[in-house]
């Protein structure tokens, strides 16, 4: 579900391009709370892995911005040559998203009992009050789609 779709055709030319669109592919399901692709049939998973585009998280209901959105499309874009190609170049493109280190514990609670209400709270691992991924320096918060489900303080989300 995560493999980048020159993985699926054997390409010899396998290189960092190919881990972001997996790191996409998890960022993907931290926001819509679902794979990219889902069927009963895993050929055509993989077939849609190799060759359909993910429809954009604000197509599904999704608030997120524009430009986190971007990111993350351009991050499992079909062909390697048109992905971010460092992780420092991702990291750089996601920290000008204003969703931006916006993640706190509470936020990662509620978008668990929102998006994924069959995954136990308990199982889920926070740490330093961050929930994301931080592969490479790279941290992708969730603090998407709950915009107007936040209750907002003086200092902001809550």
């Amino acid at each position: 579900l995560y493999m980048a779709p020159e993985v699926y055709y054997g390409d010899q030319r396998i290189d960092n391009r190919s881990d972001l669109y997996s790191l996409g592919a998890v960022a993907y399901f931290l926001l819509a709370g679902h794979p990219m692709f889902e069927s009963r049939s895993t050929v055509q998973i993989l077939i849609d892995q190799a060759k359909t585009p993910p429809v954009p998280p604000s197509s599904l209901g999704v608030q997120v911005s524009d430009e986190l959105e971007a990111v993350l499309m351009r991050a499992l874009s079909k062909s390697a040559a048109e992905r971010f190609a460092s992780a420092d170049e991702f990291r750089a493109a996601v920290q000008s998203t204003p969703e931006w280190n916006l993640w706190t514990r509470e936020h990662a609670a509620q978008w668990w009992t929102v998006t994924a209400p069959d995954v136990r709270a308990d199982r889920i691992d926070i740490r330093g009050g961050d929930v994301g991924l931080d592969l490479v320096g790279l941290h992708v918060g969730a603090r998407l789609g709950m915009t107007d489900r936040v209750e907002h303080g003086e200092d902001g989300p809550r």
